[in-house]
C-alpha cells in the first residue's frame, strides 16, 4: 500500500494495544485497511481517515473490554465466562434481528399484541381483585349486616333480605362488647341540598359515627374528624358540623384553605366545616350497590360527611375490625349472639370487605382475562411458527457454526437469546400498548369497584415482563426442536432434508393449535354479539325515540310538620315547570315520574287488599306519574283507564297496576274496583297498563303499582319530554325553562331515555366489545400464520414443483395441491377449536342472553369465516408457483 492511501498510523497503533494475537492483528487491521484504501477511491482523505479512526476506536474498545472479561474470568472462575458469553450472545443476536427486519417487526408486533392486550386487562384484574384496599389493615376489615330469611323470595326485597342494616342500639352493643372486634363504626347514605354557595346543589353525603375515619386509617388533610359530642339526636337545633370531600372542597370552594370554620347550609340548616378528607377517598354503600340501584355500583365518593344521628331505624352499614387471630366465623358467632333487635329467624352476617366490594365481579373479570391469555397463546404461537421458520431457513448457517466449533448448547443458547431478546422487546411494546389499552377499557368499563385503583402498578410491570421473557423462553424452544437430533458438523448439511421435514411437521402442528385457540376465541365473540344484538332487540315497554329526561327537586326539605304543605306547594311548582317546558319549540309532549326506567332508583312498599276473602300484602315497585305520564311515553293501556286531570289532590285516590302485577294477584280477573291501603291512604284501582322494564332489558318486567304524583306529591320529579329538535341541543334549553319557573329548584343534568337504555347494557357491551376485539385480532395472527406456513412450505417444495410442472402438472393442480396441505391442518384445528369452544361454553352461558351456548347457527358462522380466511391466507402464496417458469424452478436450489 502506498504511503498516499496508508490510514493513520496512530489509529493502527491503539488497534495494536489491544489486538493480542498476530492473527487477529493481521485479520482485523488488514480489512480496515483494504476498506480504507477502497474509500480512498471515492471519498477525501479527511472523511476516510475520520472513518477508519471510529472504527479503531470501536475495535479499542471492544477488545478492551473482552480482554478484561477474560482476565476476570481467571481470576473469578465461570461467572464471569458466562458473563461474557452472554454479552457475545447479545451482539450476536442483535445483528442477527438487524438483518432480518420484516421478521423481527412481525415477531415484535405480534408478541406486543398479545402482551398489551393480557396486561391491560390483568391491571384491571389487579386493581380491582388483587390490590389491597386502600385503608389501614385492609385484611382484617369487615362488614357486618343481619339477615332476615323470611324476606327471601319476597318481590321487592330479594336484594335486601341479606343486607338488613342495624339500629343505633345494636351498634353500640356491638362497639362495646364485642371482644372479636376490635373496633365498630357505623355510616349511611343520605342527601343534602346545599345553598347559599353559587347555584343550589344536591349532594351524596355520608352520615358516619365519629371513629369511621379512624378505624379506616384515613385522617382528614385539613382540620379534623367529629367528636362524640357532635353526634345529634334524631331532631337537633343548633349549629352542625360537617366535613368537606377533597373533590367538592375543590370545585366549589375552590381549595380555599380558610374553609375551616365557615358556615355552611345543608338543608336550610346551618353546618361548620371542621375538616377536608384526602382526594378520592371514596366509602361504597353496600345497600345501595345490592338495592338502590338494582344492583348498580355506588362509587362511594361522597361529597360531604356529616355526624350520625343517634335515632335511626335500621339503616346503619357496620364497618369492624377482626381482632389479631380472629376468623370472620367467630367474630360472626359472638355478633349473633349480641344481637337483640328484630325477628326470631334473624341471622348475623360477617364478611370481609374486599370479598364484600367486588362481590360478583371477579368471575366476569377472570373470563376476560382468560380471552385475553388465549389471545396471548395465538400471538406466541403465532411466533413460534416464524421462529421455526426462520429456523430451517438457518440450517446451513448453524451447520456451519457446528462445523468450526460451537457445540450443540452453544447453538441453542444463540437462538434461545435471540428469542428472549425478541420477548424482551415485545413486553416493552406492549406495556405500552397495555397502557394505551388500559385507558381505552377505563372508558369503556361499565360501573366496576375500584376502577379509579387501575393502573400500570409494579405487580402489572413484572406481568408484562414476566410475559415477555417467559413467552420468548417457551417458545423460543419451538425451532430448537427443529434441530433436535441433528448432527453436528459436516453432516448436518447432508441430513437439511430431515430437518426440513421436521420443521415443516412442527409449523403444521403450530398453525393447528393456533387455528384451535381461534375459533374459541371467534365463538365467544360470536355467542357475546349475538345475545348483545338479541338483547339490544328487547322490547322495553315504552317509545325511548326522541325522550330527553332531566331531574328536577325542590329546593329544601322541611320540618315533618311543615312537609305536606311543603309538597302540595311543589306540586303547582312542577305543573309550572311543566307548562314552560311545553312552550318550547320542538317540544310534542311533556310528563313527569319520580323514577325513570333505567335510571336507576327504586322505591318499593306494600299494598293491603282483599281477594275472595283473603288480606293479602303486595310488596312491589312503586311510581309516581303525573297523570299523562304513560301516554306520553307510550305504555298502552290494558284495560280501564289512566289517570286523568280530574285525579285532582282533593279527588278519591286512585292506582294503576301492571300487566304482570295483575296477573299475579288477579288471574283470569280484573283488578278494576280492587281497594288496596297504602298506609293510611285508600287507593281505587282505575287501570291496566303494559309491563315496563326498568332494570335492565335482559330482566323480566317488575311488577309495579302506580300512584298519581299530583295525588302522592314527592320531592322530585323527573321530567320526560318528547322532542324532534337536536337532542343534545334539548337539555340546556329545559334547564333554562324549569328555572325560570323558580330559580331555587335543582336540577340534574339532562339525559335521554335511549342513552340510559343503552348504559344499563353496559356490562355486555364491554365484554361483547372485548371478545370480539381479542377474536379479530387472534384471526388476523392465524391468517398470517397461514399465510407464512404455506409460503414456507412453497418455498421448500419449488423444485418439486417444477418437477411437476415440467412433467405435465396444471397449475390450477399444483395451486389445489399446496391450499390442500394448508386447509387439512385448518379443519383438524378448527375440530379441535371446537370442541374446546363447547367446553368453554359453560363458563360463559350465564353472561349470554337468549340464545344458548352451544348455538349451532354460531359455531358454523365461526368455522365458515375461519375456513374462508385461511383459504384465503392459503392461496395467496400458493399463486406464486403459477408465476415461475418451470426450468426456472427446477434450477433452483431449496
Amino acid at each position: 500500500m502506498s504511503g498516499s492511501i496508508r490510514p493513520p498510523r496512530l489509529a493502527e497503533l491503539l488497534m495494536e494495544r489491544v489486538l493480542a494475537s498476530r492473527t487477529q492483528l493481521h485479520g482485523v487491521i488488514g480489512d480496515l485497511r483494504e476498506e480504507y484504501s477502497r474509500r480512498r477511491g471515492h471519498s477525501t482523505r479527511v472523511l476516510c481517515d475520520v472513518w477508519f479512526w471510529r472504527q479503531a476506536v470501536g475495535v479499542y474498545w471492544r477488545f478492551r473490554s473482552e480482554s478484561r472479561l477474560r482476565e476476570l474470568a481467571r481470576r473469578q472462575g465461570g461467572a464471569a465466562r458466562l458473563l461474557g458469553d452472554l454479552l457475545s450472545d447479545i451482539r450476536f443476536a442483535l445483528r442477527t434481528l438487524r438483518k432480518r427486519p420484516v421478521f423481527a417487526a412481525t415477531a415484535v408486533l405480534t408478541l406486543g399484541a398479545g402482551i398489551g392486550g393480557t396486561t391491560a386487562i390483568f391491571s384491571v384484574v389487579d386493581g380491582v381483585l388483587i390490590r389491597d384496599l386502600p385503608y389501614s389493615d385492609p385484611e382484617r376489615l369487615v362488614n357486618v349486616w343481619k339477615a332476615w330469611p323470611s324476606w327471601q323470595g319476597v318481590e321487592g326485597l330479594d336484594y335486601t333480605w341479606d343486607h338488613i342494616q342495624y339500629p343505633w342500639p345494636d351498634f353500640l352493643t356491638l362497639r362495646d362488647h364485642a371482644t372479636t372486634l376490635s373496633a365498630v363504626a357505623a355510616f349511611q347514605n343520605m342527601d343534602r341540598v346545599l345553598t347559599g354557595v353559587g347555584e343550589p346543589e344536591r349532594l351524596s353525603v355520608g352520615g358516619a359515627s365519629p371513629n369511621l375515619f379512624n378505624l379506616l386509617g384515613v385522617p382528614p388533610v385539613l382540620g379534623r374528624v367529629f367528636s362524640e359530642e357532635e353526634v345529634p339526636p334524631a331532631v337537633t337545633e343548633g349549629a352542625k358540623v360537617v366535613i368537606l370531600s377533597h373533590e367538592l372542597w375543590t370545585r366549589r370552594f375552590g381549595a380555599d384553605r380558610d374553609v375551616l370554620g365557615r358556615t355552611i347550609a345543608l338543608n336550610g340548616a346551618a353546618h361548620e366545616v371542621v375538616g377536608v378528607l384526602p382526594a378520592g377517598f371514596r366509602l361504597g354503600s353496600d345497600l345501595i350497590t345490592t338495592h338502590e340501584n338494582g344492583g348498580a355500583v355506588d362509587p362511594g365518593l361522597r361529597d360531604a360527611w356529616v355526624p350520625l344521628m343517634r335515632q335511626c331505624g335500621n339503616c346503619n352499614e357496620l364497618l369492624a375490625r377482626l381482632e389479631p387471630g380472629i376468623t370472620v366465623d367467630q367474630a360472626r358467632a359472638e355478633v349473633q349472639a349480641l344481637m337483640t333487635e328484630g325477628p326470631d329467624d334473624q341471622l348475623a352476617r360477617v364478611a370481609l370487605r374486599k370479598e364484600v366490594v367486588t362481590k360478583g365481579f371477579g368471575t366476569p373479570l377472570l373470563v376476560l382475562l382468560g380471552a385475553a391469555g388465549i389471545l396471548l397463546l395465538v400471538a406466541c404461537v403465532n411466533v413460534a411458527g416464524l421462529l421455526v421458520g426462520e429456523a430451517t431457513g438457518r440450517r446451513h448457517e448453524i451447520a456451519v457454526r457446528s462445523a468450526l466449533g460451537a457445540g450443540r448448547w452453544r447453538v441453542v443458547r444463540q437462538l434461545l437469546t435471540e428469542n428472549v431478546l425478541l420477548g424482551i422487546v415485545g413486553a416493552v411494546l406492549g406495556l405500552v400498548l397495555a397502557r394505551i389499552g388500559t385507558d381505552a377499557l377505563l372508558m369503556l368499563a361499565p360501573p366496576i369497584p375500584r376502577l379509579e385503583e387501575v393502573g400500570l402498578s409494579g405487580r402489572v410491570l413484572f406481568f408484562a415482563a414476566g410475559a415477555g421473557v417467559g413467552t420468548g423462553i417457551a417458545f423460543g424452544l419451538a425451532p430448537v426442536m427443529t434441530l433436535a437430533g441433528q448432527s453436528i458438523g459436516g453432516s448436518f448439511v447432508a441430513r437439511g432434508q430431515s430437518g426440513g421435514r421436521r420443521g415443516r411437521i412442527l409449523q403444521r402442528g403450530v398453525m393447528t393449535v393456533q387455528v384451535g385457540l381461534t375459533v374459541v376465541l371467534l365463538v365467544a365473540g360470536g355467542l357475546f354479539g349475538r345475545s348483545l344484538l338479541r338483547l339490544m332487540a328487547v322490547d322495553p315497554g315504552f317509545d325511548a325515540g326522541g325522550v330527553v329526561a332531566i331531574e328536577v327537586s325542590l329546593p329544601v326539605r322541611r320540618s315533618a310538620g311543615e312537609r305536606q304543605a311543603f309538597l302540595e306547594d311543589g306540586v303547582q311548582l312542577f305543573r309550572d315547570a311543566v307548562r314552560a317546558v311545553e312552550g318550547i319549540p320542538g317540544i310534542t309532549a311533556v310528563s313527569g315520574t319520580n323514577y325513570v326506567p333505567f335510571g336507576g332508583g327504586t322505591w318499593t312498599g306494600s299494598l293491603q287488599f282483599e281477594r275472595d276473602g283473603e288480606r293479602i300484602s303486595a310488596t312491589h315497585w312503586i311510581r309516581r306519574v303525573l297523570p299523562d305520564y304513560h301516554e306520553m311515553m307510550g305504555i298502552p293501556l290494558k284495560t280501564g283507564r289512566l289517570f286523568s286531570d280530574a285525579d285532582g289532590p282533593s279527588d278519591p285516590p286512585v292506582l294503576l297496576v301492571s300487566e304482570s302485577l295483575a296477573e299475579m294477584y288477579w288471574p283470569g280477573a280484573s283488578p278494576l274496583g280492587t281497594q288496596a291501603s297504602y298506609g293510611q291512604t285508600t287507593f281505587t284501582v282505575v287501570g291496566v297498563v303494559g309491563d315496563v322494564r326498568k332494570t335492565a332489558l335482559g330482566a323480566d318486567p317488575e311488577p309495579t303499582f302506580y300512584m298519581s304524583a299530583v295525588q302522592i306529591p314527592g320531592e322530585s320529579l323527573t321530567f320526560v319530554a318528547r322532542t324532534t329538535a337536536d337532542l343534545s341541543q334539548t337539555g340546556a334549553v329545559l334547564r333554562r325553562a324549569i328555572r325560570s319557573t323558580d330559580p331555587n329548584l335543582l336540577i340534574a343534568a339532562p339525559t335521554t331515555m335511549s342513552e340510559l337504555m343503552v348504559d344499563s347494557e353496559s356490562d355486555d357491551r364491554f365484554r361483547t366489545v372485548l371478545m370480539l376485539t381479542f377474536a379479530a385480532l387472534a384471526t388476523l395472527l392465524a391468517a398470517v400464520g397461514v399465510f407464512g406456513v404455506t409460503a414456507r412450505a412453497v418455498a421448500s417444495r419449488v423444485r418439486e414443483m417444477g418437477i411437476r410442472m415440467a412433467l405435465g402438472a396444471r397449475e390450477s393442480g399444483l395451486i389445489r395441491l399446496v391450499v390442500n396441505d394448508a386447509m387439512i391442518s385448518v379443519a383438524v384445528g378448527a375440530v379441535l377449536g371446537l370442541v374446546g369452544a363447547f367446553w368453554a361454553s359453560n363458563l360463559i352461558e350465564r353472561f349470554l342472553f337468549g340464545i344458548d351456548g352451544r348455538d349451532p347457527l354460531t359455531y358454523a358462522g365461526v368455522v365458515s369465516l375461519l375456513m374462508f380466511v385461511s383459504f384465503g391466507a392459503a392461496y395467496l402464496p400458493a399463486m406464486r408457483v403459477a408465476k415461475i417458469a418451470p426450468m426456472e424452478v427446477i434450477s433452483a436450489e431449496e
